[in-house]
């Protein structure tokens, strides 16, 4: 949320958009980013950052959804452009001294992408599951903006919108306001995955909120193993030995670009 703030704070240095938001993190970025303007500067600087918080934190450096109408080159990479859908900001990477990230990621400098190790299930699973199932059950989802305004348009589909980003709930796509058809049919649904990257929860002894990413594989050959794009977040609620006894987790190594 610091983040994505930071577009609109009054700073005396332009580069002080990102600087003043490191410590929040842990981070350390260049003194002097490379750049022949400030703006070039900037770029350089938000880039370095969003690799050094995948470093930090798989899971904090993807609690964004992609806010442009057009398709971002890397679309991993959290932006100043990029919002926080609001059911996402209670998200932290520990709560209580737990560790609550479940995946690893490593950046790829080379290719512009990252790595990445976890546990992944087939999307089209987790949509086929009954909207009154106990546990797991998708509470929320939010689309990447292109992605979203490709197949449902500019709408948003549930009360609180969060500022062009496709948001909707299960419910709400089981019933005739959304028509997924187009969706399974351009991606495949063999192609599209969802990769769990944490938890949060109110009390030990409470149903979790685990959050993931909906990963698109890019089809093609790829000599180093799986590529993938990624499309949006989600948010199922469920018990914490439920995934394992319900729901086909399997472990997962891949790249995204």
């Amino acid at each position: 949320v610091a983040y994505s703030a930071g577009q609109f704070r009054t700073v005396s240095n332009y580069l002080d958009r990102i600087y003043a938001i490191t410590q929040i993190y842990g981070i350390v970025c260049s003194p002097s980013p490379p750049g022949a303007t400030k703006e070039e500067q900037l770029l350089n600087l938000g880039t370095e950052f969003g690799e050094k918080l995948i470093d930090r934190s798989p899971l904090l450096s993807q609690l964004f959804v992609h806010s442009g109408s057009s398709k971002p080159n890397r679309t991993w990479l959290i932006t100043q452009d990029c919002k926080v859908p609001w059911f996402m900001a209670h998200y932290r990477d520990r709560i209580n001294g737990e560790n609550t990230s479940l995946c690893s990621m490593k950046v790829i400098k080379e290719r512009d992408q990252v790595s990445f190790v976890g546990a992944c299930c087939v999307l089209s699973d987790l949509f086929a599951r009954p909207s009154n199932s106990w546990s797991p059950r998708i509470s929320m989802a939010a689309l990447d903006r292109h992605v979203g305004e490709h197949f449902f348009g500019t709408g948003e589909f549930c009360g609180k919108g969060s500022e062009g980003v496709t948001i909707y709930s299960h419910g709400l796509l089981e019933s005739a306001k959304v028509d997924l058809k187009d969706f399974w049919k351009t991606y495949g649904r063999e192609h599209l995955h969802f990769l769990l990257l944490g938890f949060y929860y109110k009390a030990p002894t409470v149903e979790r909120s685990y959050f993931g990413l909906m990963l698109a594989r890019v089809k093609g050959e790829h000599s180093e193993g799986e590529l993938w794009e990624r499309i949006g977040l989600m948010t199922l609620l469920a018990g914490e030995q439920d995934f394992n006894s319900n729901i086909q987790l399997q472990l997962c190594r891949g790249r995204i670009r």
